[in-house]
Protein backbone atom coordinates (compact mmCIF):
# COMPACT_ATOMS: atom_id res chain seq x y z
CA UNK A 1 0.00 0.00 0.00
CA UNK A 2 1.63 3.18 -0.57
CA UNK A 3 0.69 6.87 0.95
CA UNK A 4 -1.74 7.74 -1.52
CA UNK A 5 -3.76 4.79 -0.96
CA UNK A 6 -5.16 5.46 2.38
CA UNK A 7 -6.53 9.12 1.16
CA UNK A 8 -7.46 7.69 -2.16
CA UNK A 9 -9.77 4.99 -0.43
CA UNK A 10 -11.02 7.68 2.12
CA UNK A 11 -12.34 10.21 -1.26
CA UNK A 12 -13.09 7.43 -2.74
CA UNK A 13 -16.06 6.63 0.09
CA UNK A 14 -17.27 10.10 0.32
CA UNK A 15 -18.18 10.07 -3.28
CA UNK A 16 -19.72 6.85 -3.24
CA UNK A 17 -21.66 7.79 -0.48
CA UNK A 18 -22.89 11.37 -2.27
CA UNK A 19 -23.66 9.49 -5.33
CA UNK A 20 -25.93 6.68 -3.49
CA UNK A 21 -27.67 10.19 -2.12
CA UNK A 22 -28.55 11.15 -5.39
CA UNK A 23 -31.47 10.32 -7.25
CA UNK A 24 -30.75 11.63 -10.61
CA UNK A 25 -27.24 9.32 -10.96
CA UNK A 26 -27.43 6.07 -11.64
CA UNK A 27 -23.63 4.68 -11.51
CA UNK A 28 -22.20 1.08 -12.93
CA UNK A 29 -19.37 0.05 -10.72
CA UNK A 30 -16.38 -2.35 -13.19
CA UNK A 31 -14.13 -1.83 -10.00
CA UNK A 32 -10.94 -4.07 -11.61
CA UNK A 33 -9.64 -5.48 -14.99
CA UNK A 34 -10.46 -8.64 -15.59
CA UNK A 35 -9.97 -10.54 -18.95
CA UNK A 36 -12.83 -13.36 -18.32
CA UNK A 37 -15.40 -10.30 -18.05
CA UNK A 38 -14.11 -8.41 -21.20
CA UNK A 39 -16.54 -10.79 -23.28
CA UNK A 40 -19.61 -10.14 -20.87
CA UNK A 41 -18.91 -6.31 -20.12
CA UNK A 42 -19.92 -4.66 -23.00
CA UNK A 43 -23.26 -6.53 -22.98
CA UNK A 44 -23.64 -4.97 -18.80
CA UNK A 45 -22.83 -1.61 -20.11
CA UNK A 46 -25.30 -1.78 -22.93
CA UNK A 47 -27.95 -2.69 -20.86
CA UNK A 48 -26.96 0.29 -18.10
CA UNK A 49 -27.11 2.44 -21.25
CA UNK A 50 -30.67 1.18 -22.07
CA UNK A 51 -29.68 -0.92 -25.25
CA UNK A 52 -28.33 2.49 -27.44
CA UNK A 53 -24.59 1.14 -28.28
CA UNK A 54 -23.70 -2.29 -30.16
CA UNK A 55 -21.84 -4.58 -28.06
CA UNK A 56 -20.64 -6.54 -30.54
CA UNK A 57 -18.99 -3.19 -32.24
CA UNK A 58 -17.28 -3.06 -28.59
CA UNK A 59 -16.21 -5.96 -28.12
CA UNK A 60 -14.55 -5.97 -31.58
CA UNK A 61 -12.35 -2.72 -30.94
CA UNK A 62 -10.62 -4.03 -28.21
CA UNK A 63 -7.00 -4.33 -28.44
CA UNK A 64 -5.43 -6.81 -26.12
CA UNK A 65 -2.21 -5.46 -27.40
CA UNK A 66 -2.45 -2.16 -26.16
CA UNK A 67 -2.63 -3.68 -22.36
CA UNK A 68 0.69 -3.76 -20.78
CA UNK A 69 1.34 -7.36 -19.31
CA UNK A 70 1.80 -7.04 -15.52
CA UNK A 71 4.47 -9.64 -13.97
CA UNK A 72 2.15 -11.44 -10.93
Amino acid sequence: MTRVDAPFQKHLQKVEAWLAGQPNITVLYELQRDDRRAVTLPTQINRFLDQRLDSEQMLAAVDRTLYRNRAA
